[in-house]
């Protein structure tokens, strides 16, 4: 069988520079968002999604990617019937995440991370979630994530976290093809006594579909595509085994 020798891809978010840069700024202009925007009162409700302005910046780089082949079902109806193609997916990929907030904010519980790739359709496949990938990003965050004399979570204003992680396909996950993907990020800061959800992301990812070489096909598992679009798209992979 042929090996593949990974193509490196750097493609680096030109707003995780701009970040570290942009936080002192942001910081001058907190007493003017503080007047704009005053304290909220106490919601009825457990959770309430409250946005915080100029508070929190979350960027994503991709810095290289691998892909691999498998099989995947398409249906076109009568006339052309139901086939199995071949269709490339993601195998592995290292990423680069930057949180920034402005001043300090205490969460809940560390962020959540969900990297999720293009027409999911967990459900489709079997899956109850769509994240794909281990180890977990969540957890990996977590551990670079900073605690105060409380031992509470805390995004300290002006001191960027970054997470650098690599991740490969796990067979009981789904499996994505390349092109536009997302990594969905839920928290949840202490407001007042309240948990409170904040609006951080998604934040958009391109993996390209080429490759240096052809491709190791790997047994069907959880395809969560819509293999129809991609087969279209894309077209069917060379791969090693001929």
């Amino acid at each position: 069988m042929a090996m593949f020798e990974p193509r490196r891809v750097r493609r680096r978010d030109p707003r995780i520079g701009l970040l570290v840069a942009s936080v002192i700024s942001a910081i001058g202009a907190s007493a003017w968002t503080a007047a704009q925007y005053p304290a909220q009162p106490a919601p009825d409700r457990p959770h309430v999604t409250f946005e915080l302005p100029a508070q929190v910046d979350i960027a994503a780089s991709l810095v290289n990617s691998r892909l691999v082949a498998t099989r995947a079902l398409t249906d076109y109806g009568l006339e052309a019937g139901a086939r199995y193609v071949a269709v490339r997916i993601l195998s592995h990929v290292e990423l680069e995440v930057v949180l920034v907030a402005a001043s300090d904010i205490v969460l809940v519980d560390s962020p959540t991370l969900c990297l999720i790739g293009p027409y999911s359709m967990p459900g489709y496949a079997g899956l109850s979630e769509p994240c794909w990938g281990e180890p977990d990003l969540s957890r990996l965050l977590r551990a670079r994530m900073p605690v105060d004399r409380e031992g509470r979570i805390v995004l300290r204003g002006g001191r960027p976290v970054i997470l650098s992680a690599a991740l490969t396909r796990d067979i009981d996950r789904c499996d994505y093809p390349p092109g536009e993907w997302r990594l969905e990020v839920g928290a949840e800061a202490l407001i007042d006594g309240n948990h409170t959800r904040l609006e951080l992301g998604p934040v958009e990812l391109t993996v390209p579909p080429d490759s240096d070489g052809p491709l190791r096909l790997v047994r069907p598992t959880h395809y969560c595509g819509i293999a129809n679009v991609v087969f279209n798209e894309q077209g069917e992979p060379t791969l090693a085994d001929g």
